[in-house]
């Protein structure tokens, strides 16, 4: 349900960036975004393919987080831990 929420937005996000792009100045970063999205959008895209694939990676990057504050030393940390 939730990757073809993903998929109807991400169709509709390149229709529009292929109506806009000929309104946007050539020489901005707007248009370069918009020219790496249609030009990358099948990779970009990709993950709605591999039904293991999480939309959201949120989680992961949480447990990393976690990780690299763990890790951390002590007086750098940026969250306190209580190391019980």
């Amino acid at each position: 349900m939730i990757k073809k929420q993903c998929n109807e937005e991400w169709v509709i996000l390149k229709h529009w960036c292929m109506g806009k792009m000929s309104e946007v100045p050539e020489n901005t970063l707007t248009y370069k975004a918009m020219g790496y999205l249609l030009r990358h959008y099948d990779e970009l895209t990709a993950y709605m393919d591999i039904a293991e694939m999480p939309v959201d990676i949120n989680v992961s990057e949480e447990r990393e987080q976690r990780e690299l504050v763990r890790y951390a030393e002590p007086e750098k940390r940026l969250v306190k831990q209580n190391d019980t």
